[in-house]
């Protein structure tokens, strides 16, 4: 089977750009272009948790060693209720038995970090190209639309633009995602004004009244997997 003449990705999150790297890295002479809809990274606030698979993957495309260091490195995430019980203790990683710790790190780093890495190698990122619809595929290309009423071509096109997914769409018309009933609010603090009460430690979720059941619902069921 030959090689695919190009490559077009579209989305420029933390998948999408981690593919483009390990195509970049792996597959040499295979053109490659990534199109974002906005007009320039997405640098959303927040922070992120990864954990050792995911950063066994940053490893792999060689943005591990840049990012490590630019984050907070953990091996346990603790569950407390807002009295500060403790209900939980989530094993995160660890560098004996998984390769890694857990890092928490600014989503905005990480995106920056990947995008150097991909403009060393050359690789194209187009912002402003809002993907539409698929026009036509054949056995060695797939022609798409954009907003603005053009055209383009690819031997293949990767959608990874997210969970409301326009290239999936294409593939898979009727599926739908759907609210699980549950959220996340995050915010972020400077270290030097942090101020924990005794017996907490960083990383810590602290739980609302109404989700301490679901947790120690969650806590049976991973004890009768085990």
């Amino acid at each position: 089977m030959a090689f695919p003449i190009n490559v077009a990705i579209i989305g420029s999150g933390l998948s999408g750009l981690s593919l483009a790297l390990a195509l970049a890295l792996h597959q040499q002479r295979i053109p490659l272009t990534l199109y974002e809809r906005h007009p320039s990274p997405l640098n959303i606030g927040g922070a992120v948790m990864l954990s050792p698979n995911a950063l066994k993957v940053l490893d792999v495309v060689g943005v591990y060693d840049r990012v490590r260091v630019k984050g907070y490195n953990f091996e346990t995430l603790e569950y407390k209720d807002e009295n500060g019980k403790l209900l939980e203790t989530y094993e995160f990683g660890g560098k004996k038995k998984y390769g890694y710790r857990g890092l928490r790190i600014y989503r905005s780093v990480l995106i920056e970090e990947l995008l150097g890495m991909l403009r060393e190698k050359g690789v194209v990122v187009v912002f402003g190209k809002k993907f539409v619809s698929v026009v036509k595929e054949t056995d060695t290309e797939v022609v798409w639309e954009w907003e603005d009423g053009s055209v383009q071509s690819a031997s293949i096109l990767v959608g990874a633009d997210g969970i409301h997914s326009t290239v999936r769409r294409y593939l898979n018309p009727d599926l739908k995602p759907t609210f699980t009933g549950m959220a996340g609010i995050t915010a972020a603090v400077l270290t030097e004004q942090l101020k924990l009460p005794p017996g907490y430690h960083i990383p810590v979720t602290i739980s609302h009244p109404m989700l301490v059941d679901l947790l120690l619902l969650r806590k049976k069921l991973m004890d009768r997997r085990c």
